[in-house]
């Protein structure tokens, strides 16, 4: 895939890291309106006990860089990617 060329390790591995949920966390229609990312204590599971101090970390630049893509859709091509379940449900 030659486009992947374009990119730089660090940006691939933010990309390709596996992320964390908030499963516990999600009790609510109301939780998916808010706008920040929450403390690291809320990260918890009863599954999988507590987050570590990375995979917060990892969330919290992986949740600046959605911000950033999705203002940027907004600015120049008008939808939120952020509303869409897919890249193809956007066209």
């Amino acid at each position: 895939m030659q486009f992947m060329n374009s990119y730089t390790e660090k940006q691939l591995a933010l990309v390709y890291h596996k992320g964390v949920y908030l499963y516990d966390y999600i009790d609510s229609y109301d939780r998916f309106q808010e706008t920040e990312l929450p403390p690291i204590h809320e990260f918890y599971s009863t599954l999988k006990g507590k987050i570590s101090q990375d995979d917060y970390k990892h969330a919290q630049k992986s949740s600046r860089c959605l911000d950033r893509v999705s203002k940027m859709s907004i600015k120049y091509y008008e939808p939120d990617p952020s509303q869409y379940v897919s890249a193809s449900s956007l066209s």
